[in-house]
């Protein structure tokens, strides 16, 4: 994973934790969005 990503998801983690935890799904989804959108994942 690039070094912006990882920031991305720490940044994630610190700044919207209860949001992570009350709607794993749709972190997930914004997760796979990121990814999707740093050419990490091909579909």
């Amino acid at each position: 994973m690039s070094h912006q990503l990882n920031n991305w998801l720490t940044e994630i983690g610190i700044t919207h934790q209860s949001k992570i935890y009350h709607n794993p799904s749709r972190s997930e989804l914004v997760t796979q969005a990121l990814l999707n959108n740093e050419g990490i994942l091909s579909n």
